[in-house]
């Protein structure tokens, strides 16, 4: 199965814990964009390509049916993501029906249904325009990077009057829509250099972050600079907190763009550093940290395949920087090793001076030779498939690669290492695939992982959370369908729309638990309404639609008669 590419979120919303839940749902895979009017999203949108739209319900000062409806009208073929409470979306039954909203996500958002939509989003995206895929990402315009807000009032700013009406025109074009009015941060530099430099002492992370505030890597993503003097006290920032929200956006854009270890002051392993150097708990800091080394490791490894020994030592080390508890680090040191012994016996023996040589019992022997550099093969592919994501299954798989080394090398302490490692990754993801709910795939990763013989405790210990979470999750997941079903039925929605009506949701519960407390008599209730609406069809004249709700009505028990 093909991952989703990675894509732009441009969202719509006042509410700052909602796009830090979104950062942390979407791990870094999508670009997480905040737009203030439909136009603003509009001209991203336009910029990014590929992009959805993610609406917040709670936004004040606009009747979120009537929004819903102009996002769909001025962003047609863009998905529409709306997130709200329960009684946001009893206001939305007819828009959500109707697909005008793509998905509705309950607040508070669970980081895995926030990744489970989004996406879904964009691969409806990519149906609907294959081309959004393909062309080059535009470089978004620079004030839409914005740190995070904390919960702001939408409102219209009072228009000036008279001569100053005429001295300041409106930055609003003419023929344009209602624009949402955000309060504009104040950079406040030389106060922020003031409060952070004598906190730093004269360590290492104080040399990061005083490197890092003078070259002010955020200019090159930022907002001007604007002022805060008319906005509310409880929105200020500290110079403390703006200078860590500029960080954070500046790494990320890092990040993003494959600055991992490069150019210095401006990569995303320093300035993650200097988050950490002023707020050593900084979550996003740490996760955005434990991102660059898996993708220094993934350059790492890329470099070995290419033999090119001084960019694997140097990917290694930044990886090593940013995580230093990264799994495979162990196991790229080993080979690094070996391949420097590798190349030293190349040169000894290539030596045209006997007294250059190595030792004659030191000196591999062809056979030897050969057997190492298989193993060290199969180590490389094994790598490599596990960086698409190809653990177990077919020849070209981590699995078949690494147990092929294991053969051949049944002892030798990179192989270990390297099995270890990648039966750890396996139930890393195994417990991210019971988090998901994704049971099947958990289920087949722990098996995999078992088939090594290492990490028995480990894998133990994963399988009774994926019989436990399996058990809890089964018993929710069936009682949401049960109340779904019900609440269609009472809606009138019998057989459509096809994906979210009463029998949709039925047959979900039948397939997975047909002695469910109470699906018999929501069976029967079931086949009672499509009766009465097989009736009301037939009495209209519309007898394709009769007979439809008639073998349905059958289908449930329900026959002709039966009240």
């Amino acid at each position: 199965m093909t991952s989703t590419p990675n894509a732009n979120l441009i969202v719509l919303t006042a509410d700052s814990a909602l796009i830090d839940m979104l950062r942390a749902g979407t791990e870094g895979r999508h670009r997480i964009w905040r737009a203030d009017s439909i136009e603003r999203a509009g001209e991203l949108l336009k910029a990014a390509r590929l992009g959805v739209v993610l609406l917040d319900a709670g936004l004040g000062g606009f009747d979120t049916p009537t929004l819903v409806a102009r996002v769909s009208t001025e962003l047609p073929n863009v998905p529409l993501l709306v997130a709200g409470r329960r009684d946001d979306e009893s206001s939305l039954a007819e828009q959500i029906s109707s697909g005008e909203i793509f998905r509705f996500m309950h607040k508070p958002l669970s980081p895995e249904r926030t990744r489970t939509f989004i996406d879904a989003a964009v691969r409806r995206r990519l149906e609907l325009d294959p081309d959004a895929a393909k062309a080059p990402e535009v470089q978004v315009p620079p004030e839409s990077v914005l740190p995070p807000l904390a919960p702001v009032p939408v409102s219209t700013p009072p228009r000036p009057s008279g001569a100053k009406a005429a001295a300041k025109p409106s930055a609003q074009p003419a023929g344009r829509g209602h624009r949402m009015w955000w309060p504009k941060r104040a950079s406040d530099q030389d106060k922020l250099r003031l409060s952070l430099v004598p906190a730093l002492g004269f360590g290492v992370a104080g040399v990061i972050v005083i490197a890092t505030l003078i070259v002010q890597p955020w200019k090159e993503s930022a907002p001007k600079p604007g002022t805060l003097s008319n906005a509310p006290a409880g929105l200020r920032q500290s110079p403390r907190d703006t200078g860590i929200a500029r960080l954070l956006d500046a790494a990320g854009v890092a990040l993003t763009q494959g600055r991992l270890n490069r150019p210095p002051g401006r990569n995303a392993v320093e300035l993650y550093l200097a988050v950490i150097a002023i707020d050593k708990g900084n979550a996003r800091a740490q996760e955005g940290l434990n991102r660059a080394a898996d993708a220094l490791v993934t350059q790492a490894e890329d470099a070995l395949v290419a033999r090119d020994l001084a960019a694997a030592e140097a990917a290694v080390a930044s990886a090593r920087e940013a995580n230093p508890q990264h799994l495979r680090l162990t196991f790229l040191d080993s080979l690094i090793e070996s391949e420097k012994e590798r190349r030293k016996l190349e040169e000894a023996q290539a030596g045209s001076a006997p007294k250059t040589m190595a030792p004659t019992d030191k000196v591999l022997s062809i056979a030897d030779r050969a057997r190492a550099d298989s193993v060290k093969e199969y180590l490389l592919r094994a790598a490599a498939a596990q960086r698409l994501g190809r653990f177990a299954g077919g020849s070209e798989s981590a699995q078949s690669y690494m147990m092929s080394a294991m053969e051949l090398a049944p002892s030798n302490p990179e192989v270990l290492a390297a099995a270890s490692a990648l039966s750890g990754t396996m139930l890393q993801h195994a417990e991210q695939a019971i988090a998901k709910g994704d049971y099947a795939a958990a289920r087949e990763l722990l098996d995999h992982a078992e088939e090594f013989g290492i990490n028995r405790p480990a894998v133990q210990r994963a399988r009774a959370q994926f019989e436990s979470q399996r058990a809890a999750t089964i018993g929710e997941e069936n009682a949401r369908l049960f109340a779904l079903a019900n609440q269609r039925i009472a809606q009138g929605l019998l057989l459509d729309p096809a994906a979210d009506s009463a029998a949709h949701y039925v047959d979900l519960l039948m397939a997975a638990d047909p002695g469910f407390r109470g699906l018999a008599e929501t069976m029967a209730l079931l086949g009672s309404r499509l009766l009465d609406e097989s009736r009301r069809l037939e009495a209209a004249g519309r007898r394709d639609e009769a007979r439809r709700a008639l073998d349905a009505a059958a289908s449930y028990g329900a026959r002709p008669g039966a009240r």
